[in-house]
């Protein structure tokens, strides 16, 4: 990984874990503490969308033990990254906006992302 992205990967870790951390020890406030819980969860998105996505795809570093590393951030956040990977790299990928396999474009009515899913007006 390049400069950047190692320094959004320290950013994007410490937007989850300092928060965290803080209503552990300090925050005693309930409204705090729910803003806290929203700047966790940028932190998680950050971790999922950016860090442990690039790294499951094998794309974050040429070093596949950072990458395998990076991957398991998911563990972090609740998730799985072997669940992930059989998700998003077999199931996802091999049936990329087909309505009816790829479970990743199943939120209608909400959004469209298939020319073959209904279009909304």
């Amino acid at each position: 990984a390049n400069f950047n992205m190692v320094m959004k990967t320290i950013f994007m870790i410490s937007l989850y874990l300092v928060p965290f951390t803080l209503m552990l020890t300090f925050f005693e406030s309930t409204w705090v503490i729910i803003l806290m819980w929203i700047v966790m969860g940028f932190g998680m998105a950050g971790i999922g969308l950016s860090i442990m996505h690039d790294a499951n795809h094998g794309a974050y570093s040429k070093n596949k033990y950072i990458n395998n590393a990076l991957g398991k951030l998911i563990w972090l956040v609740g998730g799985s990254d072997v669940n992930w990977r059989i998700q998003h790299n077999v199931l996802h990928h091999t049936y990329t906006n087909v309505k009816g396999m790829d479970e990743d474009i199943e939120i209608d009515p909400l959004m469209r992302f298939s020319p073959s899913q209904k279009l909304l007006k």
